[in-house]
């Protein structure tokens, strides 16, 4: 179901639903400008959908990773397994604590704390692993 993808409420889900999208697949294989035309919604844009689907192919891709991991990731600038896989723990850290500071990542956070460097390591050597198989 695509309210199972990252970021996807209720309500945001019952919209895709409207529109012919039902599941993460269909999410994933929807082009952006398009679903936001047909969402017809300010706050659902273009960019949010590719942040979406992003996110999705992360949580899909990277053993153990939530949900708000990949929104922490997608926010910070990792939007794929390349680039997951790539950077370096303290950069990656940086640039998460970065995002953890605006607006949008403390919404994500929901007044908790952003994970330390030993978690993000965790989640970057889950995606090495899947990327050298």
């Amino acid at each position: 179901d695509v309210e199972a993808a990252p970021s996807i409420g209720p309500r945001t889900a019952s919209r895709l639903y409207e529109i012919g999208i039902k599941t993460v697949a269909d999410l994933l294989s929807a082009h952006p400008e398009e679903t936001a035309e047909k969402l017809d919604t300010r706050h659902i844009t273009d960019d949010a959908l590719r942040d979406w689907q992003d996110q999705s192919r992360l949580v899909m891709a990277i053993p153990e990773l939530r949900g708000t991991h990949a929104q922490l990731l997608v926010g910070a600038g990792l939007r794929n397994l390349a680039d997951v896989a790539e950077v370096e723990p303290a950069t990656a850290q940086a640039a998460i604590l970065r995002f953890a500071g605006t607006r949008e990542g403390q919404r994500i956070l929901r007044d908790g704390t952003p994970p330390d460097l030993e978690k993000i390591a965790a989640w970057l050597e889950n995606a090495r692993s899947v990327r050298a198989a």
